[in-house]
This record gives structure tokens, C-alpha cells and sequence, in this order.
């Protein structure tokens, strides 16, 4: 980890994929015990931060990692408490859970051949939008409602060219996964598996995240 940047989002992916690079052979009985008990957190953790950092992956497999993630973060929550994570963690990361099932049960019932991107069920893109809208004014980035009006239609035009134009976008280096991953950023030209909603049942892909927690 970074001690002088604690929300830098692309060094704590690298410390989670380093955690289960961990192997354990040829270590004495109390390492490895030590060792199978990092395992664990990592296989918790690399769960949900998977579903929105691989492009190789279908929706069915993501909700299954999602599941997977919930149950193994429910038991060690239960026995641990806030020495396994922040009570507040727990409830941020089981609600985005939920929110995820709910998203595809709702795209299923209005329209099940259409695509559902995961990626896009945080709030990046109106924290970008407000960024954008900010940049505008220079030195003076406060705005009255005229101005916020015309800074809308300009901020929406800035983000038609860099969805079209990605590499154009710098973006926050706390955010930009691309620094560590060498990817391109996660949007639906770039995402090569089947996402659509008719190829998901959902009580499925939930028990089968049970299984795999297990």
C-alpha cells in the first residue's frame, strides 16, 4: 500500500493480486496457517473486485463472483466484526451486491435482450460529469443554474468525444485501474463477453456463488 495515498485504488488491486500470488508450499505448519488465513480474505476480496476490473468475463460470471463474495464476506463479518472490515465497508459492499441482482432482475422484466454492463452501476460518471462541469469555469468553477445549464450541454459533448476517443481521457490516477492492469478502460466497445440479461438465471448464478464459497 501507499502510506501517503490511502485511496489509490489501482496500488490496492496490486496488493490483493499479490496476496493470492501467495503460495504455500514449502512453508512450517505456523506460516502456513497464517498464510491460508491471508488466502481467504484474498479470495474474498479478489471476488468483488474482479466483477469490475476483467474484461474476460460473462454476466453470469460476474454475478456468480458476486455471490461468491457475499457469502464468504457474511460468515467472516459474522465471526469478526469490524476487526475483519469497517461495519460501514460491510453494508456499502453487500448493498452493491444486491444492487447488482436487482439491476439485472430489473433490465430481465423491461427488456431481456438488452445488455448489462456492471461497471456502470456506480456513481463515476456523475462524479466525472460534476468534474467536468467544474473544469469549465477555470478558476471560478462554481456555477448559478444558467450556467450549470450550459456547462450540461458542453460537458455531454466532452464525453461523447472521449467515449468514442478513450485514450484521450486521463482520468484520476487513484481511479485509472488501466495504470495497473495495462487494460483499456471498461466501457461496452471494449467488453468482449455476452452481458445480455436473457442469459442469466439469476437463483442460479447465486447459489452457484454459494457453492464456490464454500
Amino acid at each position: 500500500m501507499n502510506p501517503a495515498d490511502a485511496q489509490d485504488v489501482p496500488q490496492a488491486i496490486d496488493l490483493l493480486k499479490a496476496i493470492a500470488g501467495i503460495t504455500d508450499s514449502n512453508l512450517n505448519p505456523n506460516t502456513l496457517q497464517e498464510v491460508r488465513i491471508i488466502h481467504v480474505i484474498s479470495e474474498m476480496f479478489s471476488a468483488f473486485v474482479d466483477v469490475f476490473t476483467r474484461h474476460g468475463w460473462s454476466l453470469g460470471e460476474q454475478l456468480t463472483a458476486l455471490s461468491k463474495y457475499a457469502h464468504l464476506v457474511f460468515v467472516l463479518f459474522r465471526q469478526n466484526r469490524v476487526n475483519l472490515m469497517p461495519a460501514q465497508l460491510y453494508s456499502d459492499t453487500q448493498t452493491t451486491v444486491k444492487n447488482a441482482f436487482f439491476c439485472v432482475a430489473k433490465q430481465q422484466e423491461e427488456d431481456r435482450n438488452e445488455n448489462v454492463y456492471l461497471f456502470w452501476m456506480g456513481d463515476d460518471c456523475l462524479e466525472n460529469l460534476f468534474r467536468r462541469l467544474r473544469m469549465q469555469g477555470g478558476h471560478n468553477p462554481n456555477f448559478n443554474f444558467k450556467q450549470l445549464v450550459n456547462r450540461l450541454g458542453a460537458a455531454v459533448d466532452i464525453d461523447a468525444v472521449l467515449a468514442q476517443n478513450p485514450n484521450l481521457d486521463t482520468r484520476h490516477r487513484r481511479l485509472k485501474v488501466t495504470r495497473t492492469e495495462k487494460l483499456d478502460h471498461l466501457n461496452p466497445e471494449t467488453w468482449d463477453r455476452d452481458a445480455r440479461a436473457n442469459r442469466v438465471v439469476l437463483e442460479t448464478v447465486w447459489h452457484a456463488g454459494q457453492d464456490q464459497a464454500l
